[in-house]
């Protein structure tokens, strides 16, 4: 294989100029007016232009103390979803940032920092978490550089907040669901320890009991431990006996990923959907009008999301005040739902 040239450092440029580093250092971040004479000024960017020496971005940025730098946080790469809010986030920053991610799922009898900790060893200049843990939210008080949370309860006062209100969108589905007559409902959801994933349980369990509908006990839920289609559709094919003598006529997932599994095993089962029973999800991505039949779906925009996520961080940084934005969820009716053909 052919030999990849060396990278020219800082210190080349030096021995090129006759010089020492840290001159090379006070020309390159500007610093050099009245520290080194005119005479070595220009030798040293004729050194620069002979070796062609370009700096390392991100350590210049640190050395002068403007990073642009963004961790931003999550829980799982197969949630789609967070696609778009990192596309929103990218979008309403701009250019001159440059975003590093870190997993937060912790790993099982692993003694490992944690994702906050991991997170701030990058030395970010801000930080952005979506899904976070209990014991995340609690270590954000080692956080000192701005912060935004998306969907987060009981967040420190010095975080930024992108709430998400789901209260018109649950009322619109349960009301979908009441003038079909459905009355008992099962839930899949994502066993993870995120609070937001985890909190979706019980605000659909109180909207759909405000209309008289039953969201079967937990005890009944589907729990998964991952996102991948095939394992939750045999998951789906073997827990459906038991909430079919529960009398389940709908099922509402708390990912889109599981509902895909969902439309798949009841294929296999010969059940239709919505006559034999009826699907709904979170998130409304771009295949859920696609899917045959078309999803359900309580929208939540990721973009917007991401976008709001990234103004906040700006106010932030330039006001030193942490601020709180609140984006309405959407419910779109389609024809996993018998209430779309009425």
């Amino acid at each position: 294989m052919p030999v990849q040239p060396r990278r020219v450092t800082a210190a080349d440029v030096a021995a090129r100029a006759g010089c020492s580093t840290a001159a090379v250092s006070l020309w390159l971040n500007g610093k050099s007016e009245g520290r080194l004479t005119e005479a070595w000024q220009q030798r040293i960017q004729l050194a620069v232009a002979e070796l062609g020496y370009v700096p390392n971005r991100a350590a210049r940025s640190l050395s002068l103390g403007d990073t642009r730098t963004l961790v931003f946080l999550f829980p799982d790469a197969r949630f789609s979803f967070f696609g778009d809010v990192v596309d929103g986030v990218a979008n309403s920053l701009g250019g001159d940032w440059e975003v590093l991610f870190v997993d937060s799922r912790r790993r099982d009898g692993a003694v490992t920092p944690s994702p906050i900790e991991r997170a701030l060893a990058m030395s970010p200049a801000a930080i952005i978490m979506v899904g976070p843990s209990a014991k995340d939210v609690a270590d954000l008080a080692l956080v000192k550089v701005p912060t935004v949370a998306i969907d987060v309860p009981g967040l420190p006062d010095h975080v930024s907040s992108v709430e998400i209100d789901f209260d018109q969108a649950l009322r619109d589905l349960s009301a979908d669901l009441v003038s079909s007559g459905i009355t008992t409902v099962g839930y899949v959801g994502y066993d993870v320890p995120s609070i937001s994933v985890m909190g979706r349980r019980p605000t659909v369990a109180s909207a759909l009991d405000a209309a008289g509908i039953t969201l079967l006990d937990p005890e009944f839920d589907l729990r998964l431990g991952n996102l991948d289609v095939a394992a939750a559709a045999d998951a789906f094919e073997e827990n459906w006996p038991r909430w079919r003598a529960a009398g389940v006529q709908a099922v509402v997932c708390g990912d889109e990923r599981h509902a895909y599994a969902v439309v798949t095993a009841a294929r296999r089962l010969g059940l239709s959907i919505p006559d034999d029973v009826a699907l709904v999800s979170f998130h409304d991505l771009d295949p859920a009008a696609l899917l045959s039949p078309s999803l359900s779906s309580i929208r939540v925009p990721g973009r917007e999301l991401g976008s709001s996520a990234g103004q906040l961080l700006l106010d932030s940084l330039a006001t030193g005040t942490p601020s709180t934005q609140v984006i309405v969820a959407e419910y779109i009716s389609r024809e996993s739902t018998p209430g779309a053909r009425a």
